[in-house]
């Protein structure tokens, strides 16, 4: 059960985050760069974070020690917890830190 709410609470707030997005760029708002670098930042460390949790859980469940988390809850965390984190690596290195000749367009992928 506390899968689902922790599902549905990261869906809500990437949906919030989404419409924030959609709207900015429909009233033509930019959000300063170090801001939007702070924000992926934070979400790197989240990401971070919650695969350390999830780890210390599952060590401390191989050990024999009480641990009321279950394996399927930890599975579930670790897999989402790791994509998110590769996800938002790659788009900070595509975003931030390569050079615009590096940056793949949505031109570029439509030619290959």
């Amino acid at each position: 059960m506390g899968f689902i709410i922790r599902f549905a609470y990261r869906l809500i707030i990437q949906l919030r985050d989404f419409a924030i997005g959609s709207l900015s760029l429909a009233l033509k708002f930019r959000v300063p760069k170090f801001v939007s670098i702070t924000i992926t930042s934070l979400q790197i460390i989240q990401m971070v974070l919650g695969v350390y949790v999830n780890l210390h859980a599952l060590v401390t469940k191989f050990n024999n020690n009480d641990c009321d988390v279950p394996m399927d809850n930890i599975f579930w965390a670790l897999a989402m917890y790791g994509s998110y984190f590769y996800l938002f690596v790659q788009f900070f290195s595509r975003a931030y830190i390569a050079t615009p000749k590096d940056r793949t367009t949505v031109k570029d992928l439509k030619e290959d």
